[in-house]
């Protein structure tokens, strides 16, 4: 069964973790994120992007303090450049992490 991106994490450096042929078929992206505080009709937010290294916007999502407390995922709306990532991984049938029996081709 191939590891999980997190078991490959532990041993090797970021050059190795960001060179796809030795994660395959986990792939990792160097990434920035920005935060850019927003306020408007008196309620700040923060709109939190996810940029590739040429600062295209791969996903977004505008925050605001009632969304931080409650302990629930945040939703974040995907972008031209992630779901373009996103697809090349689904028509990828190596890709599968789930038990073997979820896996099972048919």
């Amino acid at each position: 069964m191939t590891k999980t991106f997190d078991q490959l994490r532990l041993t090797p450096s970021e050059d190795e973790l960001v060179n796809h042929e030795l994660t395959f078929p986990s792939q990792a992206y160097r990434s920035y994120f920005v935060l850019e505080p927003i306020t408007h009709q008196g309620i700040t937010r923060v709109s939190v992007t996810a940029r590739d290294e040429n600062m295209n916007v791969l996903w977004g999502s505008m925050v605001c303090e009632g969304n931080l407390p409650s302990g629930e995922a945040t939703p974040v709306a995907l972008y031209s450049a992630m779901r373009t990532l996103i697809r090349k991984h689904l028509q990828e049938p190596e890709s599968c992490h789930e038990t073997p029996l979820l896996c099972a081709a048919f």
